[in-house]
């Protein structure tokens, strides 16, 4: 019986964690209407329409390409429930409880892998965490599904980073790559989890002297899942939009055209105020913690990059700063990825809005404060934040009373 009441008692802060994320969410989504954002939530929901044996072919062929990953979990509810409004009201909750099971994971990290004891101040961390966040949901986004995918991530690269075993750095790097593939069939443009890993095992291989991941295993999954994921999805558009001239949204188009922009002075422009403005309301968002990261993880890349290749000597046995070495420069070079294809890729759109001068209402200024993109990659970020800051009032503490 006690040791019943000491495993409840243990998973208590999780159950918080999950409810706390949820409820809110529950509410609001429950008062939605259908659909705020037509085009995007249509694309996405077509997953699960598709896979009921459905056809809205010719109302998805107007938007654009916007993943099938996520609603293709929801077939079932697309073939039982007919009524559109409890439909729709049912697919929200799911996103609530997407993003309530990653306040878990988030929970666990900060406890159990941070070493963040005290269970009350490690539940207010995830709880903020878990607000701070732009994709509400009362839309049906991908990003609800990103943001799991994120924290997925998060946890499997704590997990490698942790690991000595073989046959276990294997098995999590296997969890790891399956983990970026599924998140390809959410949205193409998750091939940033891909670049950012390529690079991540590359920085901590040259500053640390040591495996992050089972590189065969790593090399053989990718690629060869890559591709079937490429072809799986080019079948699913040609079905889809079969009726349409071409499709929109499939990946990240940055063409001689766009590029001569950045020849003109509203290019250039356009580009260094999408840049800086998404740093800038990141930054408000979060009352500057996300550039708080953002300073954080660049010094420390930084100074192990000096450690290395300056002074040539390596410090591999701090399993905590490598911790917040591979996931913070994992989810920083994501991030940073994001902003810069965006800029770019938005760069006529832009443009035109900068050239339309004040008040002008050009759909283009959207990229000036546009989180949507970016925002699964900043949670984990904060989660770092906050537990350097309570580190380094513990470690203040004990000085004082020293």
């Amino acid at each position: 019986m006690d040791n019943r009441m000491t495993g409840i008692r243990q998973k208590t802060g999780y159950i918080w964690a999950f409810l706390i994320a949820l409820l809110p969410r529950l509410f609001w989504s429950l008062q939605a209407i259908p659909l705020r954002t037509v085009s995007d939530e249509l694309s996405t929901m077509n997953g699960a329409v598709f896979f009921s044996s459905q056809n809205w072919n010719a109302v998805v062929s107007k938007a654009g390409y916007y993943g099938f990953g996520m609603s293709i979990l929801a077939t079932p509810l697309m073939q039982w429930i007919k009524d559109p409004v409890i439909l729709y009201r049912t697919l929200l909750v799911c996103t609530g409880v997407l993003e309530s099971v990653a306040a878990v994971i988030c929970f666990y990290l900060i406890k159990r892998v941070f070493g963040i004891t005290d269970e009350k101040k490690a539940l207010l961390m995830t709880v903020t965490i878990s607000y701070i966040t732009v994709v509400r949901t009362t839309v049906f986004y991908n990003e609800h599904m990103l943001m799991l995918i994120s924290w997925c991530i998060c946890l499997v690269l704590a997990k490698l980073v942790l690991t000595e075993e073989p046959k276990k750095r294997a098995m999590w790097t296997g969890f790891f790559v399956l983990l970026m593939l599924y998140a390809l069939t959410v949205h193409a443009r998750t091939t940033t989890y891909i670049f950012a890993a390529v690079l991540v095992i590359a920085l901590y291989g040259l500053m640390y002297r040591k495996k992050m991941v089972s590189l065969s295993v790593f090399g053989i999954l990718t690629a060869g899942g890559y591709l079937l994921i490429k072809k799986g999805t080019k079948i699913y558009q040609s079905v889809v939009w079969s009726a349409a001239e071409g499709v929109r949204n499939t990946r990240v188009n940055i063409g001689q055209e766009k590029l001569s922009l950045l020849k003109t002075a509203d290019g250039i422009k356009s580009c260094l105020f999408t840049i800086f403005g998404q740093i800038n309301i990141a930054s408000m968002i979060s009352g500057g913690l996300l550039i708080t990261a953002l300073v954080m993880v660049i010094l420390l890349i930084v100074r192990k990059g000096k450690e290395a290749f300056v002074l040539k000597t390596i410090q591999a046995d701090n399993a905590q700063e490598r911790l917040y070495f591979v996931i913070g420069s994992f989810f920083v070079l994501c991030t940073g990825m994001t902003i810069a294809a965006q800029s770019l890729t938005w760069i006529a759109t832009a443009a035109n809005a900068i050239a339309g001068g004040y008040g002008t209402k050009e759909y283009g200024t959207k990229a000036f404060t546009y989180l949507r993109y970016m925002m699964p990659y900043l949670q984990p970020l904060l989660m770092l934040v906050f537990v350097t800051m309570e580190n380094q009032k513990d470690r203040k503490s004990t000085r004082l009373n020293s």
